[in-house]
């Protein structure tokens, strides 16, 4: 019985370190990356530049200020 309290002690410690687990620094970046590029495509488009860029100069001028945003 006693051995049994503790592979059930030991189950819950290491269930409670896989929440513990901390994200690759890639999936981070890329996170950043995606709401760098939804914040930035909402400041140019605030600031009316959706209504005089190309949608390709819009996409570029959007990709600088998200990896500005970043760096």
């Amino acid at each position: 019985m006693q051995r049994m309290q503790q592979d059930n002690t030991l189950h819950k410690v290491s269930s409670d370190r896989r929440s513990l687990h901390k994200p690759h620094p890639a999936q981070l970046l890329f996170k950043r990356q995606r709401e760098g590029m939804k914040r930035s495509l909402q400041q140019l488009e605030s600031r009316g530049r959706d209504k005089v860029l190309t949608p390709q100069e819009l996409k570029d001028a959007q990709g600088s200020l998200a990896y500005g945003c970043i760096k």
